[in-house]
């Protein structure tokens, strides 16, 4: 989306929508359906659909329009003259002005182009089901209004960054630096250096955190090439700058780091030639430095935006840089929208964030609530690149530095006082506290970072023309747990256009929706569901679906997640239906079945003729009819890391083993069958219907 013209308004050229008034505003007669057409037909308007009070008009050929905007006094834009532009945007221009002229009639309730609707954009990348933190801040719904961000450039400040992660080296420049200047902190053999990538910072070489490779993945990484994650601004450019190694970093080695990241003298005597739009500092402790505040100071002035974490003491004494003035201080929320356990409160806090709590489980996709993103491990000795989940107020703030990418890509001169100034308004955050949006509180700042109020924003000081209607839920997933049985769901409309939702699930025993009576918000309408579970026919564990809203054209919106757990919670060791799977030599499903559970421990039989087989088992939460995919269990005989080929006419009726939900994924190719969580088609035999999953499908 660019907002600057009809060359970027995505509508049907030559096609209106009108909707008449049913009564004349002049006498008050009725107008009739018939009469209006027999109107519109004097004009030259050609009537392709119709239903009740609206209709879709054609314009028909070049000579009908002509004829058109001859009756309606509009000249045309390519009369005298040649025609040396793009036909669709003259036809695209020339509608624009015909409905114009229609508006201005006294019988006409609206007209408007014929817009086109397209699905949200969702990245391909493998674990994106995972990063349910896009979700909360409606991320996917502002990407689509985005048109590129390659020429935002954020500085993270950090250990580093493993420079080879094929899911960030796209898009990271080469121009970082390395500013730590004592040796046995930089674990790399030397001082300060133009080589940022991350060494490690634990001093026995492995175990090391590889935190600012995280961070930098949030905000950037490479998204829609069919790998790893997603970043919040995925095109947008990372300067990676070393400052952190074993046990920390010193502020002077911060402060040079920023001054190199905003173009400033510092002590690499090295001059960057495109300064930072943003710089993120996932770092701090609770010393006030006078030095770092000045250079802070000099760099805002430059209208470069510093994002920083708040700490994670769950404590209101003030953490720095967060708390220097004008540095955009972020707390952290789990995935409920509460406050993590662990996020610093206090008078500095200016804004929310996701930055997750891997003490939960709350949508029940197999995962603790952490955030994922990219990562690296040199447990082995040798750095690999993998994802993990973390969790930390150093999670949230590259979320808000994301999206002030995002902003910069559609108004890049966002100035740091707008931005406060949006900020302090309520203009680009959901109201956590409901003390209105506008109040500060020392818990979320303004609120939880919302990605479509804030590129609304930004597109209303690029052009003063807001987005075109967007759709968003509140809440934006549906976590029912083990004892929640309704929750409520609203479907807001940000904007003019008409557009009828309705809320559909898939087609699941245990979830149905109730619509409720339509209400209003401000100046957004509402449309309000109850939806409602049902666990009486379900088997103890997690089960997950999904609500679908749907336009009037049975076209896909918006997609709720929906989760819940069935048993107590102290018999969560039962992870969900397990399927058993044969796999002939070739790795080729043959056989299976689903097993029983009793405390964690699965029972399970299959009958079978003699030959050599590969046993596998795992979960299928997202009911695709495939084991052991993202977010789901999968294990395999003896280990699922080295399958061994079992021999049926050997005397051995236990074959025992462990299936286990990963929490780190490597990002490297992987000799196991079910590298990269491909999966496992679940073979037709498998009555599916008889273990009461959400789905009898596709098998």
């Amino acid at each position: 989306f660019s907002p600057t013209g009809p060359e970027n308004m995505n509508f049907i050229p030559n096609e209106i929508i009108v909707r008449h008034k049913q009564q004349s505003p002049t006498d008050g007669r009725t107008i009739a359906s018939t009469e209006f057409q027999r109107q519109m037909s004097k004009i030259g308007l050609i009537k392709k659909a119709s239903n009740r009070q609206t209709s879709l008009y054609g314009l028909g050929d070049e000579n009908n329009k002509n004829l058109i905007m001859s009756r309606m006094n509009i000249s045309s834009l390519t009369q005298g003259r040649s025609v040396t532009t793009n036909r669709d945007l003259i036809d695209k221009q020339e509608t624009l002005k015909i409905i114009q002229q229609l508006k201005l009639r006294d019988d006409i309730l609206y007209a408007e182009p014929n817009y086109i609707r397209k699905p949200l954009f969702t990245p391909n990348d493998e674990y994106f089901n995972l990063q349910w933190h896009y979700n909360q801040i409606n991320l996917p719904q502002a990407w689509k209004f985005v048109p590129d961000t390659s020429s935002v450039t954020i500085a993270v400040i950090d250990t580093g960054v493993v420079t080879t992660h094929p899911d960030l080296q796209e898009n990271l420049l080469d121009n970082g630096y390395d500013f730590i200047r004592d040796p046995e902190i930089s674990n790399d053999g030397d001082g300060i250096d133009s080589n940022p990538d991350d060494a490690g910072d634990s001093p026995n070489l492995s175990n090391s955190s590889f935190h600012g490779t995280h961070v930098a993945g949030t905000i950037a990484a490479v998204t829609n090439n069919g790998q790893g994650v997603a970043g919040v601004a995925w095109n947008s450019k990372v300067i990676p700058i070393r400052a952190l190694g074993v046990g920390g970093g010193t502020v002077y080695d911060i402060v040079q780091s920023l001054r190199y990241a905003a173009g400033l003298n510092n002590d690499s005597n090295q001059i960057i030639d495109k300064p930072a739009d943003i710089i993120n500092l996932s770092l701090g402790s609770g010393s006030f430095s006078q030095f770092e505040a000045d250079t802070i100071a000099e760099i805002l002035a430059l209208d470069i935006a510093i994002v920083a974490a708040a700490g994670n003491d769950n404590s209101s004494t003030p953490s720095y840089p967060a708390s220097h003035d004008g540095v955009i201080s972020v707390a952290a929320v789990g995935a409920s929208k509460e406050k993590a356990p662990y996020s610093n409160s206090g008078i500095h806090i200016d804004i929310a964030a996701p930055g997750g709590n891997i003490g939960v489980d709350y949508d029940s996709d197999g995962y603790n609530d952490g955030i994922l993103s990219t990562w690296a491990d040199d447990s082995s000795g040798t750095i690999e690149a993998e994802f993990i989940f973390f969790e930390g107020t150093s999670m949230a703030a590259p979320h808000v530095a994301g999206v002030i990418a995002l902003m910069k890509g559609i108004y890049p001169d966002l100035s740091n006082n707008e931005l406060n100034s949006l900020l302090i308004s309520g203009k680009l955050t959901e109201d956590l506290g409901n003390d209105g949006p506008n109040q500060r509180n020392d818990i979320f700042g303004y609120g939880l970072i919302d990605a479509v109020k804030a590129v609304e924003q930004a597109s209303l000081l690029s052009t003063g023309q807001p987005l075109p209607t967007v759709l968003l839920t509140t809440p934006s997933a549906l976590a029912f747990g083990f004892t929640d049985t309704t929750l409520n769901l609203d479907i807001i409309k940000l904007g003019d256009d008409p557009i009828t939702v309705n809320a559909a699930p898939p087609s699941v025993p245990w979830l149905e929706i109730v619509e409720l009576e339509q209400t209003t918000s401000g100046d957004n309408v509402v449309k309000s569901y109850q939806v409602q579970v049902n666990r009486d026919s379900l088997d103890n564990g997690p089960y997950q679906s999904s609500v679908i809203i749907q336009n009037n054209l049975g076209e896909d919106l918006v997609v709720v997640p929906v989760s819940l757990n069935v048993g107590e919670p102290s018999t969560l060791s039962n992870a969900g239906i397990h399927y058993i799977i044969l796999l002939d030599q070739q790795q080729e499903a043959i056989a299976g079945t689903h097993a029983s559970v009793e405390n964690g421990v699965y029972q399970f039989s299959i009958d079978i003729g003699s030959d050599n087989y590969f046993l596998i088992a795992g979960t299928d939460l997202d009911n695709d009819g495939y084991i052991c995919g993202a977010g789901e269990a999968c294990g395999g005989y003896p280990v699922r890391s080295k399958l061994e080929l079992i021999n049926i006419s050997e005397e051995k009726d236990q074959y025992e083993f462990l299936t286990q939900f990963i929490g780190g994924f490597n990002a490297s190719s992987s000799t196991l069958p079910h590298a990269n969580f491909k999966g496992f088609a679940i073979p037709s035999k498998v009555n599916r219907a008889n273990t009461k999953t959400s789905k009898k499908t596709r098998l």
